[in-house]
């Protein structure tokens, strides 16, 4: 097997990294961010995806936000029943607020549910920095646009140097 350098090695962690899969609204989805945010040459082409992916992670950011809304009420919830579980059942004797804490903190079903909160955060966290990573690229060609439009002599019936009329004074009387 051939030895991998170290720059295909980074460049396969890079799209590792970049790649988004979950499940929000009833729907599996992967997104190749790596792919999907390199700068190609047909801007009309670019233009559309950038449009599509830009509407895509904004809609999923919104139902991943949702989500992770959801499981912190859950989680909340989650917290009262321990708590209540704690000073009815007796665990403790004479429970104090920092004992009780202690022990729903301890708990490995809490536990459990808020490493799941955590990496539901991670996840709606990625989309929305990817949301704005394709409003990025919208920048970039539109940018790269107007330099080929102006490298080209293209630059439509926009007026080379638009002109700005002097205001009146107003004379006061």
């Amino acid at each position: 097997m051939p030895k991998k350098t170290k720059k295909s090695d980074g460049e396969d962690v890079v799209r590792r990294l970049l790649r988004v899969e979950d499940n929000l609204a009833g729907t599996r989805f992967a997104i190749d961010a790596y792919d999907n945010l390199r700068l190609k040459n047909d801007i009309e082409v670019e233009m559309d995806d950038v449009l599509h992916g830009f509407q895509m992670t904004g809609v999923l950011e919104a139902h991943a936000e949702e989500r992770y809304e959801n499981s912190r009420i859950e989680l909340d919830e989650f917290w009262g029943q321990l708590e209540e579980h704690a000073r009815e059942m007796e665990v403790m004797s004479r429970p104090t607020d920092q004992k009780v804490k202690a022990y729903i903190q301890r708990d490995a079903e809490y536990i459990s549910r808020k490493k799941r909160l955590s990496e539901i955060k991670r996840r709606w966290h990625v989309l929305k920095h990817l949301n704005k990573a394709f409003y990025m690229k919208y920048e970039l060609i539109r940018t790269k646009s107007a330099n080929v439009r102006k490298e080209t002599g293209d630059l439509g019936t926009a007026p080379d140097n638009p002109k700005r009329y002097p205001r009146e004074k107003k004379r006061r009387k």
